[in-house]
């Protein structure tokens, strides 16, 4: 009779944003020198910015340590690196980069690399949350919970940016809450664990996918499958989906991908552009109201003028510009 080889959990997945490098160099450097297991991390850094986490982690782990390529090998014993402005997805046997819709107002995000993972491995994916604002990770945390995965989640308190830990915590059923020092101990022991071959993961997790394999096919599931809200996407200003499922998610026509707290957040940089843009519409309106009010030495404009100034310092109260003066203590 044949014997059935059984899966231990052996693929990886560690999303850190502000505060993040420190409990990221922590956790490699317990991670055994021997692991049989793949990691992926993406850490948010701006689309131009130079990712130096591939040489930081390197000086503090024995692992190989790369930045993650296009349709490359997935291998052993290697951690692998998402680069600037694109998102790092993974499917059964290689790493794929996508520069596809951002979400949660980042490109890479660590939703997307935690859903392709519960997607392509279910109960293999152990997925780690680790210090950063505002709540990315938590919808693919919930993902990899719902696909038979682990959830590990840096302690808050030991957090410089507590709140994507936290966000994970308070909407993930989470199995473990520990120091970042503590993580990769905890998961030197969790690799050697078995688990089922056979998985199941939401349709919905599958769909979303989507959106960033180069597809287009979202478009017509989001009509179909889920509810307008009355809210402009934040990065496109097109329609906006709420998405279902047990968390507050939504997405645009286009792919762009927002929890509650990010779409929030969206909204309120979208604001603060759209008052710029009319402060500086009501300084050029003021500035040719004073050329024609000294060339025609007539009241017509002065009184426009006068009108235009006071709109001009109302807005700027909105946007809290002080004059040199005001900073004075």
């Amino acid at each position: 009779m044949e014997m059935t080889v059984m899966p231990h959990r052996d693929i990886i997945v560690i999303g850190s944003s502000h505060g993040g490098t420190e409990p990221l160099t922590q956790l490699v450097r317990k991670l055994s020198p021997d692991l049989q297991a793949s990691v992926f991390i993406v850490r948010h850094i701006p689309s131009d910015g130079q990712n130096y986490l591939v040489d930081i982690l390197a000086r503090n782990t024995s692992l190989t340590v790369i930045p993650a390529g296009h349709c490359e090998d997935i291998h052993r014993n290697t951690i692998h690196i998402a680069p600037s402005n694109f998102h790092l997805l993974v499917n059964s046997t290689h790493t794929y980069l996508s520069d596809g819709p951002r979400e949660n107002l980042c490109r890479p995000a660590i939703d997307p690399l935690f859903r392709s993972a519960a997607v392509a491995y279910g109960p293999r994916v152990i997925g780690i949350v680790l210090s950063g604002e505002l709540d990315d990770g938590t919808a693919g945390l919930h993902t990899i919970k719902k696909c038979g995965g682990t959830a590990i989640v840096q302690d808050p308190a030991t957090a410089a940016a507590p709140s994507m830990p936290e966000s994970a915590q308070e909407n993930v059923a989470v199995d473990y809450t520990l120091p970042a020092s503590d993580v990769g101990s905890l998961v030197n022991d969790l690799v050697k664990e078995t688990v089922p071959a056979d998985f199941q993961c939401p349709d919905e997790a599958k769909r979303e996918l989507a959106f960033l394999t180069g597809t287009n096919e979202g478009t017509h599931l989001m009509e179909g499958n889920n509810s307008l809200v009355p809210v402009g996407c934040p990065s496109c200003g097109g329609p906006l989906w709420e998405i279902e499922g047990e968390l507050a998610r939504y997405r645009c026509h286009v792919g762009h991908a927002f929890t509650g707290r990010s779409v929030v957040q969206g909204l309120k940089e979208a604001e603060e552009h759209a008052l710029y843009a009319a402060l500086r519409a009501l300084e050029e309106r003021s500035r040719m109201l004073k050329k024609l009010a000294k060339e025609s030495h007539g009241h017509l404009y002065e009184e426009r003028l006068r009108e235009t100034e006071t709109h001009t310092q109302q807005l700027r109260g909105m946007l809290r510009i002080r004059k040199g003066d005001q900073w004075k203590c």
